[in-house]
């Protein structure tokens, strides 16, 4: 039986700082019936991250790498995903699985926040809604597989809301779940800076009601936040170390662009924003979020304190991002966190606890209607996010421009062909693999590479542009030589030959993706002084004799 309607009106004179006071039969249904979706969910989802025919997308590999070298800071992120993956791949071992199941932990036991949440501001129904509509949503499958910084920071953002909201609640344990609070965000900023966004929206909310301003006269209120931001001091030492690095990267996503932007680029970028979140969402759920964001903007005046709280981690930042699209592309990603709010406040409107004097589903069916919808549409595109590595080849769109799976194919198999052609050097694990492109090849081909030897990216700029610029090389190529392996249309560069003795071309490896797409590589073998006499006929000397370097009279074949 469905609960009695509650309007946003009647709900501010309700005793909101505790409701669900007794446990009600139905409350306990609706509780198991979340839990039971989630758990199942969990099973669900380690399956599949255990057969998906995935290779590992270039970030999920760059941050295995970081696993290796574990610190305290990393060129453009917190340390938190490398210290998680280490933890996975030290118990499972350097799998792709292994890098995969935190995700997939931590994307699905998140759900059990938002419904933990609704259920505390509203009721168990309305919690196991929101529970469904957030895991049917395809940015919540996405992420759950993926092991990217989303899924922790997703995983601490809705603990530390349910926290904020239990701890202002207020009573006798008001500071434990102040401390609870205080190690979610901590552990948040941990995992991403967008973390540090909790703080500033917990006091928007705070001050969007004089009845909330009495928050202000508790010391667990200004202490959370002062506490959470000691979490990062280990992070400020370290980038104090190198030269701030991580700042610098951050505010390149911010900082003001010279040229002119005109006025029609960016209304594209708006709208390429504003449509990727009906995709991230699914369809029917996002617009009912707008018009409950919508609603309650224009309502908010009579708000009861839940809503004002929802509307301060959801739309509210949301319209930040959209004004953010102005000015330059934005991810589709980066709103991720304010949906964990905002699909509690379109569960709370479906099921007739928020807006029902708008009269709004009058006009388009009924509330029952749209909440059916919401399901549907988003099991739907949830089912077909999970289908779709299964499906690109069949359905014949492997590597045109609508496969979204080309980014985490071929790597396995490019690296499959680098083990063949290297395989008859007897020094094939002393020598240093260099990548001579950029970042994107070099973490997932180390990754498949037989042994995953350490890898090191060239970078003639001088400027930092990867974390690799900050760990040292691992050898000297003069001494010991090096593989290098270079987009098909170049080599190995002047600057890199320099310091070899003789070179040689092994091959080159070309992985077809589909639509004329393919991973296109040439191996190179730089040779060093180490490698002495033992130099193979074809070698291409660099230097006259190996006496220029060695101290002998023996030539260079």
């Amino acid at each position: 039986m469905d609960a009695p309607a509650m309007t946003t009106g009647s709900s501010s004179q309700l005793p909101e700082s505790a409701p669900n006071s007794g446990i009600t039969s139905e409350t306990l249904v609706w509780t198991r019936a979340a839990f039971g979706l989630i758990a199942g969910l969990a099973v669900v989802r380690v399956v599949y991250a255990a057969v998906v025919p995935l290779d590992l997308v270039t970030d999920e590999a760059y941050y295995w790498d970081w696993s290796r070298h574990l610190d305290w800071g990393y060129y453009s992120k917190p340390p938190m995903i490398a210290w998680i993956i280490a933890a996975s791949t030290g118990l499972f071992g350097d799998t792709t699985f292994a890098v995969r199941l935190p995700a997939v932990l931590l994307g699905t036991g998140g759900l059990v926040f938002a419904f933990l949440l609704s259920r505390r501001m509203f009721d168990a129904r309305t919690g196991f809604f929101a529970t469904l509509l957030a895991a049917a949503c395809p940015g919540n499958v996405v992420m759950s597989l993926l092991m990217t910084i989303d899924a922790p920071l997703m995983f601490f953002w809705g603990a530390a809301v349910y926290s904020l909201w239990r701890m202002l609640e207020g009573g006798p344990q008001r500071n434990y779940w102040a401390i609870a609070a205080t190690l979610a965000i901590g552990l948040g900023v941990l995992s991403k800076q967008t973390m540090l966004g909790v703080i500033p929206l917990t006091g928007l909310f705070l001050i969007s009601s004089k009845s909330e301003w009495k928050q202000l006269r508790h010391a667990s209120t200004w202490l959370v936040p002062i506490v959470a931001m000691l979490f990062l001091l280990p992070v400020l030492e370290w980038n104090s170390r190198h030269d701030w690095i991580t700042f610098q990267h951050t505010s390149e996503h911010f900082g003001s662009k010279t040229e002119v932007t005109p006025l029609s680029l960016r209304m594209a970028r708006a709208l390429e924003y504003f449509a990727s979140q009906f995709g991230v969402l699914s369809p029917v759920t996002y617009g009912t979020f707008l018009t409950a964001g919508i609603g309650c903007l224009l309502a908010f005046r009579s708000l009861g304190r839940r809503e004002r709280f929802l509307v301060a981690f959801s739309i509210v930042p949301l319209i930040g991002v959209f004004g953010l699209s102005w000015l330059q592309r934005v991810q589709p990603n980066w709103p991720a966190p304010f949906y964990a709010t905002g699909v509690i406040l379109v569960a709370a409107c479906l099921c007739s606890k928020v807006g029902a004097e708008w009269k709004v589903w009058d006009r388009f069916g009924s509330q029952m209607l749209w909440r059916r919808a919401a399901i549907a549409t988003g099991i739907a595109a949830s089912l077909l996010t999970y289908a779709t590595p299964f499906a690109v080849t069949a359905t014949g769109i492997a590597g045109t421009g609508l496969d979204p799976t080309i980014r985490l194919r071929g790597w396995r198999e490019t690296a499959a062909a680098i083990d063949q052609l290297w395989a008859d050097d007897e020094r094939v694990r002393e020598v240093p693999v260099i990548f001579t492109e950029n970042r994107t090849p070099a973490s997932p081909v180390a990754f498949y590479l037989a042994d995953q030897p350490l890898v090191d990216c060239d970078n003639p700029t001088g400027r930092i542009i990867s974390q690799y610029d900050l760990w040292p090389d691992p050898a000297e190529i003069g001494r010991t030589g090096a593989y290098v392996i270079t987009p098909a249309v170049s080599g190995p560069g002047q600057h890199l030959m320099d310091d070899a003795l003789a070179w040689r071309e092994l091959g080159e490896i070309n992985v077809p993706l589909g639509a004329g797409e393919s991973r296109h590589y040439k191996l190179f073998r730089l040779y060093g002084t180490e490698d002495g006499p033992t130099l193979p006929a074809d070698a291409t000397p660099l230097r006259k004799t190996f006496a220029d370097s060695a101290g002998t009279d023996t030539a260079i074949r």
